[in-house]
């Protein structure tokens, strides 16, 4: 009667630690959870270890193949509990905004570094064949205007009016890079050169 409160898993783990003669104390330290949360393991309905805990119980007890499958079965059957899950939700929820942010300070890192190096050529007069080529719109012929790539990269920093001038440009970039410029990780400039067809 009593093991119909908990789940296989934890029916199974108990009968291995009673037939090893083992305290759970020693099982706990065996594969690195407090003794608390082995102790909820024996007697929970619901998932208590991670997946790699399973094959630490399963080296302690040194179980051949068969009974290591059996062991992975139970603890696969075993469900989640409510609270674990909305744990779990939120984590992902986090590492996900996380990675997110990652991946947005390297993107616009990356974009800074190409709008410095186009306002930097600006600013001392060099030929800048990236430099703003804004078409107005012209009626005349029924033109709607196009924004070209540079002022669109500044709409995407959040610089409504585009490129402004070198000046101006250098310091909103400045403003909103996520590293500064002698912080920033200084990356080999290697051409990509296509191989020849066969």
């Amino acid at each position: 009667m009593e093991s119909k409160s908990k789940c296989d898993f934890a029916v199974i783990a108990r009968q291995l630690r009673v037939k090893n003669g083992k305290k759970q104390r020693e099982v706990a330290e065996a594969i690195g959870v407090r003794p608390s949360t082995y102790g909820n393991l024996e007697s929970s309905p619901f998932k208590i270890i991670r997946r790699e805990r399973v094959d630490e119980l399963s080296r302690f007890y040194r179980l051949d193949q068969a009974q290591h499958s059996e062991l992975v079965a139970a603890w696969e059957r075993a469900p989640i509990s409510e609270y674990s899950q909305k744990k779990r939700e939120g984590w992902a929820r986090q590492n996900e905004a996380r990675s997110k942010g990652k991946r947005l300070d390297m993107v616009q890192t990356a974009l800074c570094d190409l709008l410095d190096a186009i306002a930097s050529s600006a600013a001392a007069g060099e030929p800048c064949p990236s430099a703003c080529s804004c078409v107005a719109p012209d009626a005349f012929v029924d033109e709607p205007g196009r924004t070209c790539e540079l002022c669109s990269a500044f709409h995407a920093l959040g610089f409504p009016d585009g490129f402004v001038s070198p000046d101006v440009a250098a310091q909103r970039i400045a403003d909103v890079s996520p590293v500064a410029l002698n912080e920033r990780p200084v990356v080999p400039n290697t051409p990509h050169v296509p191989k020849a067809g066969s």
